[in-house]
């Protein structure tokens, strides 16, 4: 299954990243559940799925990032790429939780991205993430959308 589709049944895209490993296919039906409805996840364990909005290259984030997560999130991000057409973008709608190692990795990604002349798009930002982009000032570094 190409890593640009989902399945029909579920909606879920085909490529699925979950509890630090890279999966194809659909993840369970609670999973599903949970990225469907927004509910809060009671594991804290993050998601990371890649899905393209229009041709644009989209990586959705739910759950808690953190020191133990970041290695994940950097992989994940990588494989969305910083150059193209399309400026990439990151749904940070269903983050509970980011602390400054999941903000450096963010970081990175943006000047990378920068550096090969694009912008980095952060869609719907949760309470917690807009909250620490604009304590820190970084805000500005990103083209945020609501």
């Amino acid at each position: 299954m190409s890593p640009h589709r989902s399945d029909l049944r579920t909606g879920v895209p085909a490529w699925q990243m979950q509890k630090g490993r890279l999966a194809m296919g659909n993840v369970t039906r609670s999973l599903v559940t949970e990225a469907k409805t927004g509910a809060t996840m009671s594991s804290g364990e993050p998601i990371l799925s890649r899905e393209d909005r229009d041709g644009v290259p989209t990586l959705v984030l739910l759950g808690d990032f953190d020191l133990a997560t970041v290695e994940d999130l950097r992989a994940a991000l990588r494989s969305l790429g910083t150059a193209g057409s399309a400026a990439p973008q990151l749904d940070l709608s269903g983050v509970t939780f980011l602390d400054s190692s999941g903000l450096g990795v963010l970081l990175d990604f943006q000047r990378e991205t920068a550096a090969a002349n694009g912008a980095v798009v952060v869609l719907a930002p949760s309470a917690p993430c807009r909250r620490l982009l604009e304590i820190t000032g970084v805000d500005a570094l990103f083209d945020i959308r609501d």
